[in-house]
């Protein structure tokens, strides 16, 4: 009887021990100074998780006392007791660790799962700060730091990530997101003035007997070209006749270039525009086997743009404009490779939206002035002119780039974009045949579809791109 008695009340108080345990899965995330606990089994030790800032100390209650603990990893955590059944844990570096918590017959009775991350309260207290209306998320992944959060623009995040790598040097997970328009529209006008003087005078003499002697000096102007002004004066002295010719030519000429690309590139990235050619340049290789390569000329530009505010961006641009000049072309074993006339800048500049700045000043003047003349007599004063053949020549050009950014998005999706041929109509056969027309005459000029002023893209989003300032 005694035995049953005691199986029975072995049995009930084993019933009591299972019923009073907290179960392993379901209880709720405790917070404060309290830890979730969960014991293994019913005879293990308890099993804790532990979550410390970066150098802040935590306390934590145990749920009995204890005589011992040992720190697996100190240099991530250390802990101190404070009482038989307190200590407090101490974040020293990001990392896990653990600890254990020994009693007086050194049974484990409790192991602590310690996890040390950022202190990202501070984190959000120092943005909120300085950006009330940016909303970030922070968490420790790996050691790592993660930031993630919609910024206005380019200058926020990057203050935002030094703020968050003074805290995480050199381990911040950069996870933000533009929430601003990105793409920059580059209007470029490249304008060159290209203006010429040629002055060309040339006197020459034919003095002659005949059957007894000729003395001649030449009348033709430097450049050998037909001149445009030729005078001749017939005279004799007795049977010795004198010709005296007079050969002048003057020359002007302007020439105005023009090209006006519109480049759009994201913040951060590179647009490149030419508008020209390539030339072959021969170049040895291995095995003396002549190979080519082409070289780009013409005009050409690279910009960078850098969003750093709402309507303020950096811009990197380097344009260029290039000609082959022939009379600097050399000639190897029968091939003649031109030479290459450059203008070149490159600038760095902040403008707001819709703001312009020229890049000016790039001229380049040509003074040639060349004399051919009879030795010895065209260096008499007065008389010499008679022997002499004069050219003046004179080049002035001059580069003028004007560049103005906006700040486009997008045109919105199902919008059908111009192109050069649209609002043309093909002439009909009868209308080529009897009237000559190849074109319709109504149509707009070309260029017109991209080179619209502001006003007109504000109403017009089958331009491709749309100003920040206007509605989709």
């Amino acid at each position: 009887m005694v035995s049953t008695s005691r199986k029975r009340n072995t049995l009930l108080a084993c019933l009591a021990a299972i019923c009073l345990t907290p179960a392993a899965s379901g209880t709720p995330p405790l917070r404060g100074g309290e830890i979730p606990r969960v014991e293994s089994s019913a005879s293990g030790p308890l099993q804790t998780d532990l979550t410390v800032v970066i150098n802040r100390s935590t306390p934590i209650t145990v749920a009995r006392p204890f005589k011992r603990i040992a720190v697996s990893q100190p240099e991530i955590a250390d802990a101190s007791p404070t009482a038989d059944n307190r200590l407090y844990v101490r974040g020293r570096t990001i990392g896990a660790t653990n600890i254990l918590v020994y009693d007086d017959e050194g049974e484990l009775v409790e192991i602590i799962d310690v996890r040390v991350q950022h202190d990202l309260g501070a984190i959000r207290s120092d943005v909120a700060a300085l950006f009330p209306d940016v909303r970030l998320d922070l968490r420790t992944i790996a050691n790592r730091l993660h930031v993630r959060g919609g910024v206005p623009d380019d200058a926020t995040a990057a203050e935002i990530l030094a703020i968050a790598s003074s805290y995480a040097p050199d381990s911040v997970i950069d996870a933000l997101k533009i929430t601003s328009p990105q793409q920059v529209m580059l209007e470029v006008r490249f304008v060159e003035a290209s203006r010429e003087d040629v002055n060309e005078i040339g006197l020459g003499s034919d003095i002659y007997q005949a059957g007894d002697f000729v003395f001649s000096t030449g009348a033709s102007i430097l450049s050998g070209s037909t001149p445009k002004t030729l005078g001749t004066i017939f005279g004799n002295a007795g049977d010795v006749n004198i010709d005296v010719f007079l050969s002048a030519l003057e020359q002007k000429g302007i020439i105005r270039t023009l090209a006006e690309p519109n480049l759009v590139a994201r913040s951060g990235e590179t647009a490149s525009f030419l508008a020209g050619g390539e030339f072959p340049v021969p170049v040895a290789s291995d095995k003396n086997v002549i190979t080519i390569e082409f070289r780009e000329f013409g005009v050409s530009l690279d910009f960078t743009p850098t969003i750093l505010s709402d309507s303020l961006m950096s811009l990197e641009v380097s344009p260029e404009v290039s000609q082959l000049d022939p009379r600097n072309s050399i000639r190897l074993e029968g091939v003649e490779i031109p030479a290459l006339s450059v203008r070149r800048a490159n600038t760095i500049v902040e403008l707001s939206d819709g703001e312009s700045f020229a890049i000016a000043g790039l001229i380049q003047n040509t003074v040639d002035s060349t004399t051919v003349q009879t030795p010895w007599i065209g260096d008499v004063p007065i008389l010499g002119a008679l022997f002499r053949s004069n050219r003046f020549r004179e080049n002035e050009t001059e580069l003028v780039i004007i560049i103005t950014p906006r700040l486009v998005r997008p045109a919105s999706a199902g919008t059908r974009l111009v192109d050069p041929l649209t609002s043309r109509r093909e002439p009909s056969e009868a209308e080529r045949v009897l009237m000559g027309k190849l074109d319709d005459d109504a149509a707009p000029a070309s260029g017109s579809a991209v080179n619209s002023n502001i006003d007109a893209q504000l109403v017009r989003r089958d331009l491709g791109y749309v100003p920040q300032t206007g509605t989709r």
